[in-house]
């Protein structure tokens, strides 16, 4: 959904534990798939990158990953909180569980060279977490990566998506039916 767009104004109901459609809308579902499949691509982009940097890149480069993981995690939660289901990406999980545990105070994040062949072998060619040929905001790109560049965010994700689908990518993959027509 654009950040533009006005929704209609509906009142605040307690949830309904028992109703695994409350609340269900599927324009925000495949949104929010469309939000956590391209920051996969994107942190698969950014982690391609800093294979061929130096340490002192990498540690930055490892700063602002984590901030723009701390945004797609709290937008995980905020989806799970709403009893949407949604496919979250091995890689997004790898890097939740490890970034996690460096924000609570564990050393600097050592990444194992398994973990970047994986990169490669994981992404599906026609799949919704491809690399694309750019991205906005793609602060990883430069030579030299400034402390103070713009980072994605909830300000930001509708024009980094937006920039996406004007190059004709789409992070969108429907997911499979709820239950069978008949």
């Amino acid at each position: 959904m654009q950040a533009t767009e006005k929704m209609e104004s509906q009142p605040i109901q307690s949830f309904d534990p028992y109703n695994l459609r409350f609340g269900h809308r599927e324009t925000d579902v495949l949104h929010m798939q469309e939000v956590i499949h391209y920051c996969e691509s994107r942190f698969r982009a950014v982690l391609n990158t800093m294979q061929g940097r130096g340490k002192e890149n990498q540690a930055l480069m490892t700063s602002h990953m984590v901030e723009e993981l701390e945004f797609i995690m709290s937008y995980i939660g905020t989806a799970t909180a709403m009893g949407q289901v949604l496919d979250i990406p091995i890689l997004i999980r790898s890097l939740a569980l490890r970034l996690y545990r460096r924000a609570a105070g564990e050393a600097d994040v050592i990444f194992d060279p398994d973990f970047f062949l994986s990169l490669d072998g994981a992404a599906d060619p026609d799949g919704p977490n491809t690399l694309a040929n750019s991205y906005l905001l793609d602060w990883w790109t430069g030579r030299e990566i400034a402390i103070a560049s713009p980072r994605l965010g909830r300000a930001t994700i509708d024009a980094c998506l937006n920039h996406h689908r004007v190059l004709g990518r789409s992070f969108v993959q429907r997911p499979p039916p709820f239950h069978k027509k008949h």
